[in-house]
């Protein structure tokens, strides 16, 4: 799907591009393109005047292949956090190339930040006088998208903190579910991990335009935009990286405390077991099939037999208790 956005007063106009064929006019400030078909890419090289990247192009991992710059024109790939069906973390490759203050955004999956600056730049003063202005509106409102996710993921982890530290860990009727639990903290932090991917490529990014304001046509102020943009990036990188260290300590704090409850259950066990050792021993004597054997014809054998057995029990209780094991 082709989009392009021209300006309009204090605003900027959204056009279909499957409305209007031919040529794209040469005013539009910024060009969206989503899943876009070849002929589409035909349509917006001829316009720009430079080749448009693949998504081959754009997912690749290397620095050289994400940010580059060619006939004046800043070539930009960014790793976008989107929230799929399901509540599932994913990233999705951003382009965005920018040549002489014209904006074409290449994208597969759509991030909600596009359609939230789609209309936003349609109000009167929007405050977007070129395709520059657009991008680093995307890119402010990809670092608060990313911001509110880390609130949803550091009070999902507060939530399940208190569930495992103030309740406990058991797996008895009305007791947290273990399973569960570590499979909500393993989720978390899978999206740390996907927020921290996305964070260092936006980190990436907004050094490399520092380092080309020229090529872009950027001015000093434009570099005083992108350096607050740097600031915010790294900021939430920190934070991600404390979530990430959170969620890996709440993971080994459930699985210490499920270790916890099962050495208590066998604890309980071998405790049992060592009490009813001296009676079974006793009851193993008494037992015995021989002929000829003392007390074999005693009245009180059988009291006496059972009073030693449990003597012996209280007595291997006693000396538990006394020693503190239990």
């Amino acid at each position: 799907m082709l989009t392009y956005f021209v300006p309009d007063g204090t605003a900027l106009a959204r056009h279909d591009g499957a409305e209007h064929k031919g040529p794209l006019p040469r005013d539009a400030m910024w060009v969206d393109l989503e899943n876009p078909t070849p002929a589409d890419v035909a349509r917006v090289e001829a316009m720009v005047g430079v080749s448009l990247p693949s998504r081959q192009d754009m997912e690749e991992i290397e620095s050289s292949s994400r940010f580059y710059v060619s006939d004046d024109t800043l070539f930009l790939t960014a790793m976008l956090v989107r929230i799929v069906e399901g509540g599932q973390p994913a990233i999705a490759p951003v382009t965005f190339i920018v040549r002489k203050k014209r904006l074409v955004t290449i994208r597969f999956e759509g991030p909600r930040a596009f359609g939230l600056v789609a209309a936003k730049v349609q109000r009167p003063n929007c405050g977007c006088h070129s395709g520059c202005d657009v991008m680093f509106e995307l890119l402010n409102t990809a670092v608060d998208r990313t911001a509110d996710i880390q609130e949803v993921v550091a009070s999902r982890l507060e939530e399940i903190a208190r569930t495992v530290f103030e309740t406990g860990v058991r797996e008895r009727r009305g007791d947290p579910d273990v399973p569960e639990a570590i499979k909500s903290i393993g989720r978390l932090g899978v999206v740390t991990l996907r927020i921290q991917d996305s964070l260092m490529s936006l980190e990436r990014m907004t050094v490399f335009i520092s380092h080309h304001l020229n090529v872009a046509g950027l001015s000093e102020h434009d570099r005083d935009v992108v350096d607050t943009i740097l600031r915010d990036v790294r900021s939430l990188a920190e934070h991600a990286d404390a979530l990430d260290s959170k969620a890996n300590f709440l993971l080994d704090a459930t699985l210490g405390l499920v270790s916890l409850h099962q050495n208590q259950i066998a604890k309980i066990f071998s405790v049992m077991a060592v009490l009813f050792l001296p009676p079974t021993l006793i009851a193993s004597a008494y037992g015995m099939n021989f002929v000829d054997m003392p007390a074999l014809s005693w009245k009180l054998g059988f009291p006496f037999s059972l009073l030693m057995m449990v003597s012996s029990a209280l007595a291997s209780w006693a000396v538990f208790r006394w020693r503190k094991w239990l």
